[in-house]
């Protein structure tokens, strides 16, 4: 992100920005009452991602899984599309590095990386959250009564990234990107042609969710920037699998038993929608041991 801590002289107070989150070109200056509110919601999603025990996070998903683990393990697949969209997100200042703490911030927040995540309010699929009209219409991905490629988070990286860096090219930062990412644009828009900033939107104005939602993935970002002076630890949740071509017959039961795995992580590692749907010619990817 190109952070560079500084301290900001904030109406008569000086905000230390510690924690990096800050970064001088984007915010020379925040309202105190704001900053307050920044640094109680860092020093919450720090102590919450630091927890640990046996070096490992206890930041849980489903399958208990965890968040940031599962994520990293992740990232050597993810780096093609990371470089092809680094150009999208330069005039905000970022390269290669900051846009895979920010992409890693976005899916952290959105479902702690669990590429299955399921909001039953909303109806938002996968590790980005998809609504199922944006990822059939415009990203043209596949949902039908056997696979949803919304739960695959490397088909899913790139849509997640485009759709960003459109939103915040049209409201004009990647903060009013973030909100309208969460919010919608139609909500964003008049906003960030009214106030310029973010940070300088009344929060009356904005559902407490949204600015939370931003706040939380700078501060994901921060922690990941300084995560080595922070002694935050991670192991990469690396899945080896193979794959597998479904033949006429076959049930997940039987596949699993095969290969000496479950049901549940054959789900947990595909796109399958119902695990009594299979279809023929289908290739599966199967945890592997070896």
């Amino acid at each position: 992100m190109g952070v560079k801590l500084k301290h900001l002289v904030l109406g008569g107070m000086t905000f230390l920005a510690s924690h990096g989150l800050f970064a001088e070109s984007f915010y020379p200056e925040i309202d105190p009452v704001e900053a307050v509110k920044v640094e109680r919601i860092i020093s919450e999603m720090d102590l919450y991602i630091k927890r640990e025990k046996d070096g490992r996070f206890l930041t849980k998903g489903s399958n208990g899984r965890s968040g940031l683990n599962r994520i990293f393990g992740r990232l050597d697949d993810y780096v093609s599309t990371l470089e092809d969209y680094v150009a999208d997100f330069e005039q905000f200042g970022y390269d290669y590095e900051d846009l895979k703490n920010l992409v890693l911030g976005l899916e952290f927040v959105e479902s702690e990386g669990y590429a299955r995540a399921v909001n039953p309010n909303s109806n938002c699929t996968g590790p980005y959250q998809f609504e199922e009209e944006l990822a059939t219409d415009y990203f043209d991905l596949e949902i039908n009564d056997y696979v949803n490629e919304t739960f695959d988070p490397v088909r899913t990286i790139g849509p997640a990234l485009n759709h960003l860096a459109y939103l915040s090219k049209k409201f004009g930062s990647i903060d009013f990107g973030l909100a309208a990412y969460n919010w919608g644009p139609k909500n964003v828009e008049r906003l960030a042609k009214k106030y310029g900033s973010f940070w300088e939107v009344p929060k009356n104005k904005l559902p407490p969710e949204t600015w939370r939602y931003v706040a939380q993935i700078y501060a994901i970002v921060n922690i990941l920037d300084s995560r080595n002076h922070r002694g935050v630890r991670i192991k990469p949740e690396k899945v080896n699998t193979i794959e597998y071509v479904v033949k006429r017959g076959d049930t997940l039961a039987m596949i699993a038993n095969r290969f000496d795995t479950s049901v549940d992580e054959i789900m947990y590692n595909n796109i399958l929608v119902d695990k009594n749907k299979l279809p023929s010619g289908h290739k599966l990817k199967i945890p592997s041991k070896s």
